[in-house]
């Protein structure tokens, strides 16, 4: 099978996303019908258009957020994320 270039309707501007065909066998539900697998433009597989979208809607939130460094300590670093609808993740990364 090989992937080809796939658009979105949902995300139009989403580039490089792409999908496979697969046609299901004989002794499944829906033989000889075909379904496809879709690929983010990093890899990630997907089963349906509803969780592609899904992704798409995470990274977008994603590439909205505000990240801070506050504090060094010695092999650790804090990371505070404050996303767009207000909530804020603090992480403690260490570093080896």
């Amino acid at each position: 099978m090989t992937r080809e270039s796939w658009k979105n309707k949902s995300h139009p501007g989403r580039e490089g996303l792409t999908r496979e065909k697969f046609i299901r066998g004989s002794h499944t539900k829906n033989p000889g019908k075909s379904y496809y697998v879709f690929y983010s433009p990093t890899g990630v597989r997907f089963r349906s258009i509803v969780k592609v979208n899904e992704y798409i809607e995470t990274m977008e939130n994603e590439d909205n957020n505000i990240n801070i460094t506050i504090a060094n300590v010695p092999n650790t670093k804090v990371k505070i994320t404050i996303n767009k609808s207000g909530g804020t993740h603090i992480r403690w990364l260490d570093i080896n």
